[in-house]
């Protein structure tokens, strides 16, 4: 019995001590805030001791808090840093006991901003073909274009600087030549606003034209076909017609180049589109045989078909012979709201152009 309590009075005695804090060991804390005394959380916090024997890092809590244990007597200084503050050095003496819990307020930081001026003026750029502020639009960003009705050349002209163009709107370049008439979406291989601004080659600054470079003839014969449909049974019924007008809206288009001859330095590229669309006017409207309410198709239609033959002549210019073919109809045009039927027209248009052009080479 007396073997078994000796045993346990060791144990206990073995465990005090081993509890207890070193001599001359103490705690540091505090709490870091900001000048209205909100708590400032992960502060970066540092302990140093004066004459540079001993550092100790830590962060501020949740709430601003931070501690140091086992801090021996000394000197020391609490330096606090955080983003948007300016840091904080306060200085603490530590004696035999634990300090009282050190506050910390931190500034908020001031607002800096640095200017370097030197007088390298560096070198103006004067040449237009290199002009830095040119928009190129190629195949992969054209493909990603929300165009409607598949109008590239009209979802670009978005692009254009409104100030430049005038009320006569933005002029079209077609490698290099002006035109009026829609290019369609399978033709274009890249297009560009203000490139060479202020060359004396153009009637317009670059500012308020849209060049287009069409796909060149390759040297392996290569075809696409696309086909666009929209259904009015997707639509909302007009709240002035009787029924939901049966509109419909197909667009057709499709390329073909290939080489001819040998296939060195001449190719052709044909390139169709075809756009029907079966609309419906609504007729709205009070006569003197009461009043009328019905659906009246006007249907429109346009097809436009190119073909060109490409003759490489040098390195740097092409001779290219061009065959352009357009057609335009629609019927019952003028009818709608208060127009009755009787006031609609039809009207067809055909019409063809060639050219022949010896001019650069696209970069």
């Amino acid at each position: 019995m007396k073997c078994v309590l000796l045993c346990l009075g060791l144990t206990l005695a073995s465990t005090v001590v081993m509890g207890q804090t070193p001599p001359g060991l103490v705690e540091v804390s505090g709490t870091v805030t900001d000048l209205n005394g909100e708590a400032v959380p992960k502060a970066k916090v540092i302990l140093r001791r004066k004459d540079g024997a001993k550092e100790q890092t830590t962060a501020s809590d949740a709430v601003g808090a931070f501690r140091f244990a086992r801090v021996a007597s000394g000197t020391y200084e609490v330096e606090v840093h955080k983003e948007a503050f300016k840091p904080a050095v306060i200085q603490l003496s530590v004696g035999a006991r634990s300090p009282s819990s050190v506050r910390v307020a931190l500034l908020v930081a001031d607002l800096r901003e640095e200017v370097t001026i030197s007088n390298d003026s560096g070198q103006v750029n004067t040449n237009p073909a290199e002009n830095l502020d040119v928009i190129k639009l190629d195949r992969d960003l054209l493909n990603n274009l929300p165009v409607l009705g598949n109008d590239v050349v009209g979802a670009v002209a978005n692009l254009v600087d409104a100030s430049s163009v005038g009320s006569g709107g933005a002029t079209v370049l077609v490698d290099g030549l002006e035109t009026n008439s829609k290019v369609p979406a399978n033709m274009i291989q890249e297009v560009r606003i203000n490139q060479n601004p202020y060359s004396a080659e153009f009637a317009r600054p670059g500012r308020g034209r849209i060049e287009v470079i069409t796909k060149a003839g390759m040297t392996e014969y290569h075809g696409e076909f696309g086909l666009i449909f929209r259904d009015a049974h997707l639509d909302a019924r007009n709240a002035f017609a009787l029924e939901r007008p049966p509109e419909q809206r197909r667009i057709y288009e499709g390329t073909l180049t290939g080489p001819l001859g040998n296939g060195k330095k001449s190719s052709f590229f044909f390139s169709g589109n075809r756009e029907e669309e079966d609309l419906q006017a609504v007729v709205f409207a009070k006569t003197p045989a009461g009043l009328v309410s019905e659906n009246v198709a006007t249907p429109q239609r346009q097809s436009e078909f190119s073909f060109r033959v490409n003759h490489q002549i040098g390195k740097s210019a092409t001779l290219s012979l061009r065959l352009e073919i357009t057609e335009d109809s629609s019927g019952n045009a003028g009818v709608g709201g208060f127009n009755l039927p009787e006031v609609g027209a039809t009207a067809s248009t055909c019409w063809g152009r060639s050219k022949q052009e010896t001019c650069s080479t696209w970069g």
